[in-house]
């Protein structure tokens, strides 16, 4: 399936900002010691502004966080430090525009200083992957009940996702995918994805039931004609990482014909290594 994630290239597009601004006075702590920051705004905030996006580097990673709000609300959120103990920079923005990924500015920056040694990286919650969303949890534990073994539970959520989520054909061909939004909940709610809507799916169910999981990012080779972005999972099975692509096993677009075809499949949960690097290889 030929999948393009050209939002990360915007994201990229605006990552230098035209100006400051400090209308919107922000609140957060200098330092934490359970991996977690709140970051408040000390008034509703101004007018206008419908995203809060929070960049936050550390440890040589980044993490980057978009929130919706709603007019006259106080900017409330508590954002994990995922990667462990150590010095966190962040840049906190906002933007006026309906789209998500769009012009921001800056308000604020500075240093967190984070105490806790705990890897929060595949496990916590994020803006794209609502691992604690009511939803989101109810769905987990319907899809495990009764399943003994980390790898049942696996292959249970792998084949909900790959046969109940249809690849959002409108989307890619109108080329409106980047002004969507491809998170967890958003996903659930419409049943339609690309590549990193089924993998933030994904990632979030498994992390609803205690697994650990991560959305990779990389880039696939679509019917053996060249290298394109794409976006995957892996899943922690007993201790080891399992690989995985729901979106290729949920099945086929046909491109004349711009419609999408459920064909459920495990052929690309926990390949071989070696199989899978035939034509999935990370960023």
């Amino acid at each position: 399936m030929k999948t393009f994630i050209l939002l990360f290239s915007l994201l990229m597009s605006f990552s230098s900002f035209a100006q400051w601004r400090h209308d919107n006075h922000f609140s957060f702590p200098s330092g934490t010691m359970d991996g977690n920051v709140r970051i408040t705004s000390m008034n509703p905030l101004m007018a206008g502004v419908k995203w809060v996006r929070v960049y936050i580097t550390g440890n040589g990673k980044t993490e980057d966080s978009f929130f919706s709000v709603a007019p006259g609300e106080r900017f409330d959120k508590s954002i994990p430090l995922r990667h462990g103990r150590g010095s966190y920079t962040f840049q906190i923005m906002t933007s006026t525009s309906d789209i998500k990924y769009s012009q921001y500015v800056v308000e604020h920056q500075g240093t967190f200083i984070n105490s806790s040694a705990v890897v929060l990286d595949a496990i916590a919650p994020s803006c794209d992957v609502q691992s604690d969303a009511p939803e989101i949890v109810e769905l987990a534990e319907s899809l495990t009940q009764g399943l003994q073994t980390e790898m049942d539970k696996a292959k249970a959520i792998h084949d909900w996702v790959s046969s109940h989520i249809a690849y959002d054909v409108d989307s890619y061909f109108q080329n409106t995918f980047a002004s969507k939004n491809w998170d967890a909940v958003s996903v659930l709610k419409s049943g339609k994805a690309i590549c990193f809507g089924y993998s933030n799916l994904t990632a979030a169910l498994y992390r609803a039931i205690g697994l650990e999981s991560k959305v990779v990012i990389g880039q696939a080779d679509v019917y053996q004609q060249g290298w394109s972005d794409h976006a995957w999972n892996e899943v922690k099975v007993d201790g080891r990482w399992v690989a995985m692509d729901t979106t290729w096993d949920a099945g086929s677009v046909d491109f004349a014909k711009k419609t999408f075809r459920f064909a459920p499949r495990q052929k690309y949960f926990d390949p071989t290594p070696s199989e899978f690097a035939k034509d999935h290889r990370p960023k």
